[in-house]
């Protein structure tokens, strides 16, 4: 009886393969991976050539200087005293008789309500600050009070400022100082008295 070989065939089968794990043990090659450009040049290089790169000029036509507060000169007209103020056809007018003084009085010794009218005069059409103190006799600061002066379109370079005085407990009266400051800087000092009633 004859055999066929066919036993054979799967052991040639199998030590193919084995052979073929066996004998190679090479990592496969790394793939290629396309370079990737960000936009960013080559980092490390040489700086760009600046030569003949100009900056932007401003612009100055049309441009006219600018006017500062310090560029113009302010001066206070009058500063006056009344119970209060009222605007007219004919400008700021008093109600009743302008003050020549305010009174003190009460317990404690307390001024009366009162307005103060201030005429400044400026040489251009530029808005300022204005403040205001009021000064008693010892020379502490009895009332104060600021605002916003506006120039433009305003006739002769003039404007009025109003402000009330609420009434303020002080121990004495006297020569009291009214304090005028324009733009920071300080104007003068009218004076004012206060008289000391027994009601």
């Amino acid at each position: 009886m004859s055999r066929v070989p066919c036993a054979a065939l799967p052991v040639l089968i199998l030590l193919v393969p084995a052979a073929g794990l066996a004998g190679d043990k090479r990592a496969p090659p790394p793939k290629k991976v396309p370079a990737l450009d960000l936009g960013l040049g080559k980092i490390g290089g040489a700086l760009p050539d600046t030569n003949g790169i100009e900056r932007p000029k401003a612009q100055t036509e049309g441009i006219s200087p600018k006017v500062t507060t310090s560029d113009v000169h302010y001066e206070v007209l009058s500063v006056q005293h009344a119970y209060d103020f009222t605007r007219t056809t004919h400008g700021i007018q008093p109600v009743g008789d302008l003050l020549t003084a305010i009174a003190l009085y009460g317990q404690p010794p307390t001024t009366q309500k009162f307005t103060t009218w201030v005429r400044v005069k400026a040489s251009g059409p530029v808005s300022a600050t204005i403040e205001m103190a009021i000064l008693d006799s010892r020379g502490d600061t009895a009332m104060s009070g600021n605002g916003e002066l506006n120039f433009k379109g305003a006739k002769d370079g003039e404007v009025d400022w109003l402000i009330d005085w609420a009434p303020v407990a002080r121990p004495h009266g006297g020569t009291w100082k009214v304090l005028v400051r324009i733009a920071g800087q300080p104007m003068g000092t009218w004076p004012l008295q206060v008289i000391e009633e027994k009601r």
